[in-house]
């Protein structure tokens, strides 16, 4: 498989774009197929046009689905193909993940800006974004990040910022078609867009000075090496992720007693967790309701309670370990049980 892997890149990635982008034109963004015919363009003097977006190029929250950060235009530097995944570069991304269903982690690497980010990535014109991930999967992307970043900063102190870390629409932009999108939504696996060249202090200057595209030899190795710190991360990630083997715990604040009004009920698990669950007294499956996200950049959402209510829920977190070990496809019953009153 690897083989196979290895001679598909070699075919994507011809000798014709490795020379251009290190001798001729390093600003190349997109790939050298040409898919501007019967334009001016088609032109080999006008190369500098040609090419997809490879990370406008997937079928998740794409432009021709609606979405918005990408083109239909031969010539625009954010091209998104003739077509979802028309390029052996892109369907090579979708072959791993299909061909490897082990993998849950994956980033990948752009320039420049210092931002970390992961789905939802797309958003439509009226910024509705692509489905937000549970309460419990945003938490889990939160704690693993705080593992990856930390390891970005063990390097030379380089801080990503708290204002350029966290869901794409909400700290950068549209992106449509991205990659990150197609493996978080496609295969369940979670994935990091990582922007390296975060400012850098001028101690001569007081002042914070930015990296720019094009840095020079040094600037660029020691934003390899970050990357490769969070790699590295990410690889501790994965390896907690492997280990864990304990379901996790989960229960309602305030707890199950009689009330005199309306309430709100919030669910608290002893790890970053999703919560399924049913108001009308009904078994809890997969098919339930999950706790969400409040509002951009907030924490979970509460559950008003108005009148008298039996809550079952329970949690499962990122490795997939339920709590009590319930099986939700199963015909058990050992869920959590609440019995909110409301007098």
């Amino acid at each position: 498989m690897l083989k196979e892997f290895r001679d598909t890149y070699k075919e994507t990635h011809s000798a014709e774009y490795i020379e251009r982008v290190m001798y001729d034109y390093n600003w190349q963004r997109k790939n050298m197929t040409n898919h501007c015919e019967d334009t001016i363009y088609s032109d080999p003097l006008a190369q500098d046009y040609w090419g997809v977006d490879l990370n406008r190029n997937h079928s998740v929250g794409s432009v021709y689905d609606g979405y918005i950060g990408a083109s239909t235009d031969c010539t625009s530097a954010v091209y998104a193909g003739p077509e979802e995944g028309s390029e052996p570069e892109a369907q090579n991304l979708i072959w791993l993940a299909e061909q490897n269903p082990n993998i849950k982690f994956g980033m990948n690497i752009h320039s420049y800006g210092g931002y970390f980010m992961w789905p939802p990535g797309a958003y439509t014109e009226d910024r509705t974004t692509l489905p937000r991930p549970t309460a419990g999967e945003e938490a889990y992307f939160w704690q693993a990040s705080e593992v990856i970043l930390d390891e970005i900063k063990d390097h030379r102190g380089t801080v990503i910022l708290p204002s350029r870390t966290g869901p794409i629409p909400d700290v950068l932009y549209s992106a449509a078609g991205n990659s990150a999108d197609a493996l978080w939504y496609d295969y369940g696996i979670y994935a990091w867009d990582f922007k390296v060249g975060a400012d850098i202090w001028n101690e001569g200057q007081g002042r914070w000075q930015a990296v720019g595209f094009q840095p020079p030899f040094e600037e660029g190795h020691e934003e390899a090496m970050e990357f490769a710190n969070g790699m590295n991360g990410l690889f501790n990630v994965a390896y907690q992720y492997a280990k864990d083997k304990k379901p996790p715990t989960s229960k309602i604040e305030p707890g199950k007693e009689k009330y005199e009004d309306p309430v709100e009920i919030s669910f608290e698990t002893s790890e970053p967790a999703t919560i399924y669950y049913t108001l009308d007294g009904s078994r809890t499956t997969f098919e339930s309701d999950k706790i969400q996200i409040k509002d951009t950049r907030e924490g979970a959402e509460s559950l008003l309670i108005e009148e008298t209510r039996t809550i079952h829920w329970f949690a499962m977190d990122a490795a997939g370990n339920i709590e009590k070990s319930y099986k939700p496809d199963g015909k058990g019953k050992n869920y959590n049980k609440a019995k909110i009153t409301i007098k």
